[in-house]
């Protein structure tokens, strides 16, 4: 069995979104929610009747405010109609939607800890869960797209949560698929603290790279 996660980051156009022998999991919010077989809507629904909660950016256009916005406009009414669709399910915390399935949490909480930070990670425990009662061993796999997470992002607060699910999922034994685009389980060269200088690693931690490197002197002589 091979389960397919699907984001809204650039690698999500590499996706095997039209594949039949993927089970694909997605966001209802997502252009291509119709091709999913789940769909993942883990916030609160109060949440999702604030007017400003459903606003994603505002900018000027040299002529008016344009606004962005998070949801869809009819994305109540697309819930409603994920929710009656047989050949779908979607999770949510609570059926607050006739048809909406609870997400099994009791189950999971038997392999795997209450760590959820994204709707990737309940994407990902879920897989695991199922692809561990899998009998065909060698034919499970796990593939993320459009989860790139790169450190200078809005979702980098999610990636030790998602690549903490992958350690798990790579520990069963089950196969986990990354585009090259993705930032998970990548070393991300990002200035650290070495007494009262500050270093960039490039490669891995420790090693310096054959780049000339200028070391600063920190502010602070706090030894890390």
């Amino acid at each position: 069995m091979k389960i397919a996660i699907i984001g809204l980051g650039d690698t999500k156009e590499e996706a095997p979104i039209d594949d039949p022998e993927w089970i694909k999991y997605g966001l209802p919010w997502d252009d291509n929610f119709q091709k999913y077989d789940c769909l993942f809507e883990m916030h609160q629904p109060e949440l999702l009747q604030l007017p400003l909660a459903g606003v994603w950016s505002e900018h000027w256009d040299g002529k008016r405010m344009v606004i962005d916005m998070h949801r869809p406009e009819d994305y109540l009414t697309r819930l409603h109609m994920i929710a009656r669709d047989k050949k779908k399910i979607l999770y949510a915390h609570e059926r607050f939607i006739e048809g909406i399935k609870p997400f099994p949490f009791n189950k999971i909480h038997n392999l795997l800890p209450d760590y959820y930070i994204s709707s990737m990670s309940y994407m990902l425990a879920l897989a695991i869960y199922t692809l561990a009662g899998e009998k065909k061993i060698d034919e499970r796999e796990i593939g993320i797209w459009g989860v790139d997470i790169c450190v200078d992002g809005e979702w980098v607060y999610q990636r030790a949560n998602n690549e903490y699910f992958i350690g798990r999922a790579e520990g069963m034994g089950i196969k986990v698929t990354l585009p090259e685009g993705s930032m998970l389980k990548k070393f991300v060269p990002l200035p650290v603290k070495f007494g009262a200088i500050e270093i960039q690693y490039n490669q891995r931690y420790g090693l310096l790279g054959p780049e000339p490197q200028e070391f600063k002197r920190c502010e602070s002589n706090t030894v890390r």
